[in-house]
């Protein structure tokens, strides 16, 4: 049994403090043994425990690692989400709610503890005489007050536990926002960079159309091609230059959404340095991971932490059924004269106890039950959908990534193929065993199948960030905007 609260009353001397003091601390110390029981977190409607996912996995310490983005090894990127973390207005709007209730929590430990006043007060009146005229009198005192609401029953206690899990709620929210944060920025990164290099490798293919369409002019005019082929030319001409304008309007959108993302103005050239080279593709991932990681999300924690603070509201509201205990006293010096305040013999001082039973409310306090039962229970319900959301983006990660896998893989294939049959119409050229529009087709063909590729990388390393961001993790840079971590229980 732990005392918690405990209340001593001033001394001045008088024998009836101490005698009014020894009941009540009896009163106090079965007080203490009040308490929020503890929560113990269920099942989810479908149990993590025990599971694992078929078809590609990952690592658990390369996927929970902080600073999961450093695995693309780009300097640019690392220097990018740095600057996201600081700047962004949506993640600081986040960080405020982790304050606030953080001031919530405070207020709440504050009702468990015994509240002091200090008051002084200057009187002076005058009564009808009735020999003497009308007197004048004066009167001043200083004086301490305390009240303190004994929580036998650990209404004020869950009531505290409440306010701690929704604080590690709000906690939990914002490490969220930190992680979609971070997602967004390298979403939007390899959007830039993969736009980058398609619009460089569609001025390319726009350039091999131009010298086609030279070729074959210069052929028409000598009566060597027919115009058929000239036409055919400027098409591919005019759709390669089609092509690289999608690609140039992708980079300024994927610029304009970075800038956002780092609390700038937004400009179809956010003034970043990329790193040069195209950007590798991730390596792939192996089998069988775990299900139960999926309890480090942010979200599914922040969902267990809402359903213990419905759970202690109940025990709040079911508290208000049974007597509430209070104790008020104040003690002090009162007199008629300012200047003799300070002087013995004008001490006063009281104490009292009350004791209020809810006998009829007209049912106001089984409301409160049946209201804090159902919000519990729909609490629970919250959590068992954030779970199953959960392991649906695992699942629903992994087969893009293996269809994605298998396209990039074809796609491979193709490019190397295309470089072969380019390197072989080029010696054909040489040779004399062939003209130029072999190698032109060729090039064409191979340039096609690296845009196509560059593409199907973007989609691998977007859904690689999708597989980090569903499965949550320790990332670090959340903690300088507001502070640790607090404890998931009300201090005692």
């Amino acid at each position: 049994m732990r005392a918690r609260g405990l209340v001593h009353p001033g001394r001045d001397g008088g024998a009836g403090v101490r005698v009014a003091a020894g009941p009540v601390l009896g009163v106090l110390l079965l007080a203490g043994c009040a308490g929020p029981a503890a929560f113990v977190p269920p099942e989810p409607p479908v149990p993590l425990a025990g599971r694992a996912f078929e078809g590609p996995g990952a690592v658990a310490g390369e996927v929970l690692a902080q600073g999961w983005w450093r695995a693309f090894g780009d300097p640019a990127l690392d220097r990018l989400v740095e600057a996201a973390v600081r700047g962004n207005l949506d993640l600081r709007k986040a960080a405020t709610r982790v304050v606030e209730a953080r001031a919530v929590l405070r207020e709440s430990l504050a009702a468990r503890r015994p509240e002091v006043t200090a008051g002084a007060s200057a009187e002076r009146s005058r009564s009808p005489g009735v020999l003497f005229g009308d007197p004048v009198a004066s009167r001043y005192s200083l004086s301490l007050g305390f009240s303190y609401e004994i929580d036998l029953w650990g209404r004020i206690a869950r009531m505290a536990e409440a306010s701690a899990r929704e604080a590690e709620a709000a906690r939990e929210d914002l490490e969220r926002a930190y992680h979609s944060l971070v997602a967004e920025v390298v979403r939007a990164y390899v959007d830039l960079r993969v736009a980058r290099e398609q619009l460089g490798l569609a001025e390319e293919l726009a350039a091999n159309a131009r010298d086609r369409l030279r070729v074959m002019e210069g052929r028409h005019r000598r009566g060597l091609v027919p115009a058929a082929r000239v036409y055919a030319a400027r098409q591919g001409l005019a759709q390669a230059e089609a092509e690289a304008f999608g690609y140039r309007q992708a980079a300024e959108r994927a610029g304009v959404r970075l800038g956002l993302l780092l609390g700038r103005y937004p400009s179809p050239d956010p003034g970043v340095e990329l790193a040069g080279g195209p950007l590798a593709a991730p390596p792939p991932v192996p089998v069988g991971l775990p299900s139960d990681l999926l309890r480090r999300r942010p979200d599914v924690r922040a969902a267990l932490h809402r359903l213990a603070a419905a759970d202690a509201r109940v025990g709040a509201a079911e508290a208000g059924r049974f007597p509430r205990f209070a104790l008020t006293g104040s003690a002090g010096r009162a007199s008629t004269e300012l200047g003799e305040l300070t002087l013995g013999g004008n001490t006063f001082w009281s104490l009292l106890a009350n004791l209020t039973y809810p006998l009829y409310n007209a049912g106001a306090v089984e409301a409160g039950v049946r209201k804090a039962g159902a919000r519990r229970d729909r609490a629970f319900l919250e959590y068992g959908a954030t779970v199953l959301r959960a392991l649906g983006e695992v699942e629903d990660v992994l087969v893009v990534e293996a269809e994605q896998r298998g396209r990039f893989e074809a796609l491979a294939r193709a490019i190397r193929t295309s470089r072969a049959r380019l390197e072989n119409a080029e010696l054909r050229y040489r040779r004399g065993l062939d003209d130029l529009a072999g190698a032109f087709d060729a090039r064409e063909a191979l340039l096609r199948a690296e845009i196509q590729g560059a593409g199907v990388r973007q989609a691998l390393l977007r859904n690689r960030v999708a597989l980090y961001l569903a499965l949550g993790g320790e990332w670090g840079h959340e903690g300088g905007l507001v502070g640790p971590r607090q404890a998931g229980r009300s201090r005692r």
